[in-house]
């Protein structure tokens, strides 16, 4: 292999790799905002009904671990 197909092929491995590491990155990234997002309607749900005081808050956590 020639100095110019070496570096062709370097090019191609790195720009496999960037690739790679970008989809990783974006698949974490919108992971995150999916979680964060589920978190905070859980969150709404339970301060909606605060009413019902402690009890309704640690039969929803007994509930969940079912």
């Amino acid at each position: 292999m020639n100095n110019q197909n070496e570096k062709d092929t370097k090019e191609i491995i790195n720009n496999i790799k960037n690739e790679i590491k970008k989809t990783q990155y974006k698949i974490a990234y919108e992971s995150n905002i999916n979680l964060i997002s589920m978190y905070f309607r859980l969150g709404k749900i339970l301060n909606d009904n605060y009413e019902y005081g402690n009890k309704f808050i640690d039969e929803v956590s007994k509930d969940l671990k079912m």
